[in-house]
């Protein structure tokens, strides 16, 4: 099998091996050890002991072209890190490839809905969701959103944005009662509630962006691109990350 083949059958075939009580750290580090398995795949979390190092791969991660940053950095190969930016933070797995870093989101419920808590679509991720109730693995993508770069990067303005003024709010309204609420700051967290049934509306059962991802940062195929798929379910050229 290829490596995509490889990467692609640990996410398919995890569903029989984890049970529906599991909570998603369990159900991380058990996808994590598997990917170790594979021989020609390494743990890539010396990298980010350094503190600029994580910086700039986060940076990179959720700014700039998926592209720009490959394991030559890392003195070559193929890397994984589990939870590379916090747990609190997406990606659950960022990979490092010879031809760049992509990350994969694990999320589960027993509905056909997703929570994204302080994480979004975006990122030209793959996600995997855990449908308890049908014990069964549905993988996607970003672009199966329809989310673009392009909207991701005016997500990140609306997301700042946000903040600044949930924080201005504050002190105006509470600054005011005296020495020990200035010493106060508030901070908003994002949370998107979606409402989208996922195997209905965005799941594609052909996987092809899944597979088109999976093959290019691990295989080098790098002339398949992507694409959006609109509601009317009609392939129009997406952009890739």
């Amino acid at each position: 099998m290829n490596k995509s083949e490889e990467v692609k059958s640990i996410l398919k075939g995890i569903v029989t091996e984890i049970e529906n009580d599991w909570n998603s750290k369990e159900r991380e580090t058990h996808t994590m050890e598997k990917f170790l398995e594979l021989p020609w795949l390494n743990d890539g979390s010396f990298y980010i002991e350094n503190k600029k190092n994580k910086d700039e791969l986060k940076g990179i991660y959720f700014r700039c072209e998926h592209s720009d940053f490959t394991s030559e950095r890392l003195g070559g190969g193929y890397f994984v890190i589990h939870e590379p930016f916090g747990s609190k933070c997406s990606p659950d797995y960022l990979f490092i490839t010879p031809n760049g870093i992509f990350g994969v989101e694990d999320k589960s419920n027993n509905q056909e809905k997703i929570e994204w808590n302080t994480g979004s679509p975006g990122e030209d991720k793959i996600i995997t969701f855990f449908h308890k109730t049908e014990k069964k693995i549905y993988l996607f993508t970003s672009l199966e959103y329809g989310w673009t770069k392009e909207i991701g990067d005016e997500y990140y303005r609306f997301k700042e944005r946000i903040k600044e003024m949930a924080s201005e709010e504050f002190k105006k309204h509470f600054h005011k009662y005296g020495e020990a609420f200035q010493k106060l700051t508030y901070y908003a967290r994002p949370h998107i509630i979606d409402g989208n049934n996922i195997a209905n509306s965005i799941y594609d059962p052909t996987e092809n962006n899944v597979n088109i991802i999976l093959e290019r940062y691990l295989d080098g195929n790098v002339t398949a691109v992507p694409t959006i798929i609109n509601k009317k379910k009609e392939y129009v050229q997406g952009k890739l990350f």
